[in-house]
């Protein structure tokens, strides 16, 4: 997991980024956060419904809500 792409950063770096979001985010009830597959993937992992395996196998829909309690 800790492998980047060219310019990219790695499944380590990621989760690492979302979990500083997490521990940052105000205790307002409701957020709305629009974001892309990567960042759904960690907050599986991050929020323990996942493992990273788990979370690259599983299919990630376009346009869809999700939602996470936190």
């Amino acid at each position: 997991h800790n492998i980047a792409p060219p310019g990219g950063e790695s499944l380590s770096q990621l989760e690492s980024r979302c979990s500083d979001w997490l521990a940052n985010i105000n205790s307002c009830k409701n957020q709305i956060v629009i974001t892309h597959s990567g960042i759904i993937r960690s907050l599986n992992v991050l929020l323990g419904s996942q493992s990273w395996d788990q979370a690259m196998r599983g299919e990630i829909e376009f346009l869809k809500l999700y939602s996470f309690d936190i």
